[in-house]
């Protein structure tokens, strides 16, 4: 698909580079419900970026933080979705690298430390909800160490190759033996 730089692409662009993409990547999964679960969650993102307020937030402002901070977790709380960092952003008007430059340039800030505390309470809320099977546990130990840098702490050891090499003939001996 080559455009010219700096062009922008006509709806019939975007949506041929799109199903290029849904017929060539491993990501999506080709049942229609779950097309349509996908078109749902994006169709309910764009209406908050149409809804977005146009007002700039400060950061330094840590009541209206906090408020908004609040009102968004209310509302995952009535919709059944676990809060997120980048959710939370979104609420605020901001994009989520830019939450997390505030925290670094400001870590003794009444703002940066409650952020904090949301982000660690949202990333427990992820944890809670995998182990009770609410969430899928492989996507969230990926979303944890991504948005909330959580990490392996075990060492990789790389087991040694058995002396003795298994062939086909070996597996086929030891399958005679297996209870029906």
């Amino acid at each position: 698909m080559g455009l010219p730089k700096n062009e922008i692409m006509t709806v019939e662009q975007m949506d041929a580079m799109n199903y290029e993409i849904l017929d060539n990547s491993r990501l999506y999964s080709k049942d229609t419900d779950n097309s349509e679960k996908v078109s749902m969650s994006v169709n309910a993102i764009t209406q908050q970026l149409i809804d977005a307020p146009m007002k700039k937030i400060s950061l330094n402002d840590y009541n209206t933080v906090r408020a908004v901070t609040v009102e968004y977790m209310k509302s995952c709380s009535r919709t059944g979705i676990i809060p997120s960092k980048t959710g939370l952003s979104r609420a605020l008007g901001i994009t989520r690298a830019a939450a997390d430059a505030f925290i670094k340039r400001n870590p003794g800030s009444d703002t940066a430390r409650f952020l904090s505390m949301a982000f660690d309470a949202f990333a427990e809320m992820l944890s809670a909800n995998s182990l009770a099977g609410s969430v899928h546990p492989i996507v969230s130990i990926f979303l944890q160490k991504a948005l909330y840098g959580y990490r392996d702490n075990e060492p990789l050891t790389i087991a040694e190759e058995p002396e003795e090499r298994v062939n086909i003939d070996g597996i086929m001996e030891r399958w005679k033996f297996l209870p029906d």
